[in-house]
C-alpha cells in the first residue's frame, strides 16, 4: 500500500492506494502521528482505491481518529471503496468513521468542531428481497437459504429466501428474514423455520470478500419476532469445514476486537 499526503495548514488529504492490512498498519500509524505533531489534525482519508481492509487496519482506522481528535481535529473518510464501506457499515463504525462522497465533503466535515459521538441509531431492516434461484449477491450481509423440506418451501413462495445477516457466534449464526414491506407472523415463521428446520445457507463474512462465500448446512434452533415485522433466526452450523471454521473464528475475534478498540477510542462502556 502506498500512502500520499497533500497538506495544506492545519488541513490533510491522505490518498492510501492499495490493501490495507496488518502489514501496513505501523506506515500508517507514523503518517497520522507526523500530521498530528505539525498540526494538521484535520485529515480526509482518501479510500477509492484501497479494495480491501482487515481487522486490524479499522483498528487502525479507529485509533487514528481517536489521536487526531485529543489534537483538537477530526478523520474522515472520503470516497471509500465498495468493499471498504461495505464493511464499515457492517461492522457498525460508520458512526465514528463518517464516509462522503467525495474530499470536499469530507474536508468540510472535519473542519467543523469535533461533535459529541452520536448515538448510534436502530438497525434498519431492508424489506425481503424477491428472487428465484440461482443469485448470486456477493453483498456481506446477505444471507441466502435453501430449506431442505419442500412443505416449507412451498410455505415460504421461493425456492431460495434471502434474508440479512444479524450476528455469528460460538453459537451459531443469525439472521433477519422479512421486515415492513414483507411482514412474517409468528405462525408463517412457525411454519417455515420450526421443529428444527433443515437448511443450506451461503452467506460472505465481512472482511473476508476475497475468499468467497461460505456454504453450510444447518439447523434453524429458533426465531424471535421484530417490531419491523420481521423474524430473527437463529441456527446451528452442522456442516462446518475446517476452513471455514478457521474463518468463523476469526470473524468472532476480529468483531471482539473491534469494539474493544470502538469502546476505548470513544469512552463507552
Amino acid at each position: 500500500m502506498n500512502i500520499e499526503q497533500n497538506v495544506q495548514g492545519d488541513r490533510a488529504v491522505l490518498h492510501l492506494k492499495g490493501e490495507f492490512d496488518t502489514f501496513h498498519c505501523p506506515a500508517f500509524n507514523e503518517a497520522v502521528e507526523a500530521l498530528a505533531k505539525a498540526g494538521a489534525v484535520r485529515v480526509a482519508l482518501n479510500l477509492r482505491l484501497t479494495p480491501f481492509l482487515n481487522s486490524t487496519a479499522l483498528g487502525a482506522l479507529v485509533k487514528a481518529r481517536k489521536r487526531l481528535r485529543e489534537a483538537g481535529g477530526e478523520l474522515a473518510i472520503a470516497q471509500p471503496s465498495p468493499f471498504v464501506k461495505g464493511v464499515i457499515e457492517k461492522v457498525g463504525l460508520a458512526n465514528s468513521l463518517r464516509m462522503f462522497a467525495d474530499e470536499a465533503q469530507a474536508l468540510a466535515h472535519v473542519a467543523a468542531p469535533a461533535a459529541k459521538e452520536p448515538e448510534a441509531p436502530a438497525p434498519r431492516r431492508d424489506p425481503l428481497v424477491e428472487t428465484r434461484s440461482p443469485i448470486e449477491v456477493k453483498d456481506a450481509a446477505t444471507v441466502l437459504f435453501t430449506l431442505d423440506d419442500a412443505g416449507r418451501r412451498k410455505k415460504l413462495g421461493k425456492e431460495v429466501g434471502v434474508g440479512r445477516l444479524a450476528t455469528v457466534d460460538e453459537k451459531g449464526l443469525a439472521f433477519l428474514y422479512g421486515g415492513a414491506e414483507a411482514k412474517v407472523d409468528s405462525v408463517q415463521a412457525a411454519e417455515i423455520f420450526g421443529s428444527e428446520a433443515t437448511m443450506r445457507l451461503k452467506f460472505w463474512l465481512p472482511l473476508y470478500k476475497k475468499r468467497g462465500p461460505l456454504e453450510i448446512d444447518s439447523t434453524a434452533l429458533g426465531f424471535e419476532a421484530q417490531p419491523d415485522g420481521a423474524v430473527k433466526v437463529r441456527v446451528r452450523l452442522d456442516g462446518v469445514t475446517p476452513e471455514d471454521g478457521k474463518a468463523i473464528d476469526q470473524f468472532i475475534k476480529d468483531m471482539r476486537y473491534l469494539k474493544t478498540e470502538l469502546k476505548q477510542a470513544t469512552g463507552k462502556k
